[in-house]
């Protein structure tokens, strides 16, 4: 078994050290500088850069030393860093986790709600019904975009800058190393690593960690969105929406017996935000390869791994012990749908736009309901406000 280079070792920063040869270097440190040189020398043990097909030579203490390059250390093994917390934090489609299993129960409860009739609100007014399973199905459509922008960026992390050495040029690297590099690091991780690409631009750019970053925010803004939407519909009981229910996680506050705050919608928004501050980490990192070299990767790599780790586990949490648990309040969804003048948009057509306008004016100014109004106006009969307010049939579910 190819122990991941360097003995990496990452909880909530990427510490880098050496089994055997103590050399342990805190996150934020100068990339050559721990190489020595570019070229750079280090005694790691032995048995790894063997089965890695380093060469080696013994220096005048007779110590053994292996030969390895800077452009791959710090311009190749970045990427790979990344690709496993992304391929098992984020993409990881098959195992049903973290995205899919977050798309998988709001698909349940899409399917479960999709007739029962709520208020849509635009600019945070009431505006015309929808069904909460048709809204869900924007929240699910969302995540399934994301998964796919992963997925269509994967690729770019698996370009190696190995035998770029000093500056791209491949000067001292021997023969056939970047290639050899990049088929052993392959079979170790089961993908296709390519050491072909541009020496040059694997050395001094990041454009490909900052690209599958923005994706990645891209995710943690749709989240924050859901998230916020879920805990504000389900704000009250009393004195709130009050259209959804969510699970007593952790039951009463401190001081407050009985009350049930949305905690999971609040670490998901949270992670998001810190997300959203690591993208400009990411963005800004990747912008300072000045000349040939980028020295910016360990602030980089550590952002990307610490958003890759909080989206994957607050994903989890959202998922099983928020949304899995949530149910609709369809009284409630009633009452606030009866009450709208909003679905006096479904008389335009039958009495024009003007008159409408007027009748939904009235009600709220003498604090009736829509119904009132209207046949009040003289513009409709009850029987004539039946057939044409109908918010089921407004939102066009059965088409």
């Amino acid at each position: 078994r190819i122990e991941p280079l360097l003995n990496i070792y990452y909880d909530t920063r990427a510490i880098l050290s050496i089994k055997n040869d103590p050399y342990t270097v805190e996150n934020l440190f100068g990339v050559h500088e721990i190489f020595k040189n570019s070229h750079g020398d280090l005694q790691i043990k032995s048995s790894y850069l063997e089965i890695i097909g380093c060469s080696q030579w013994t220096n005048k203490k007779n110590k053994v030393r292996y030969l390895y390059n800077g452009g791959f250390v710090t311009g190749g093994i970045i990427r790979e860093w990344s690709k496993k917390p992304i391929e098992h934090k984020i993409n990881k489609v098959e195992e049903y986790k973290k995205i899919q299993s977050e798309i998988d129960e709001l698909k349940k409860k899409q399917e479960k709600y999709w007739r029962v009739v709520k208020i849509g609100r635009t600019h945070l007014q009431d505006a015309t019904p929808l069904t909460f399973g048709q809204e869900v199905s924007g929240w699910v459509s969302a995540l399934e975009h994301d998964l796919e922008y992963l997925k269509q960026l994967d690729g770019t992390l698996l370009e190696l800058a190995m035998g770029g050495t000093a500056v791209g040029t491949g000067l001292n690297a021997a023969p056939g190393f970047a290639d050899v590099i990049a088929e052993k690091v392959g079979k170790v991780y089961g993908h296709e690593f390519t050491a072909k690409s541009n020496k040059f631009y694997g050395l001094s750019h990041h454009s490909n960690l900052n690209v599958v970053h923005g994706a990645m925010k891209t995710l943690a803004d749709d989240l924050m969105k859901i998230a916020n939407d879920v805990r504000f519909l389900a704000s009250g009981p009393r004195a709130g929406y009050d259209e959804l229910n969510i699970p007593a996680n952790e039951p009463g506050s401190s001081i407050m017996p009985g009350k049930v705050n949305p905690t999971q919608a609040e670490a998901i928004t949270m992670a998001a935000v810190r997300v959203t501050g690591n993208d400009v980490v990411v963005g800004m990192a990747s912008s300072q390869g000045n000349f040939e070299m980028n020295v910016y990767k360990p602030v980089l790599i550590e952002a990307f791994l610490e958003s890759a780790d909080l989206l994957a586990g607050t994903m989890r949490g959202f998922a099983d012990k928020m949304i899995s648990g949530l149910t609709v309040n369809k009284d409630r969804m009633k009452e606030l749908v009866d009450n709208s003048l909003m679905t006096v948009t479904a008389l335009s057509p039958h009495i024009g736009y003007h008159d409408s306008a007027k009748i939904a004016q009235k009600a709220d100014k003498e604090g009736t309901t829509l119904r009132e109004a209207a046949i009040a106006s003289g513009k409709v009969t009850p029987e004539q406000f039946d057939e044409w307010v109908d918010p089921l049939k407004m939102t066009n579910i059965d088409r």
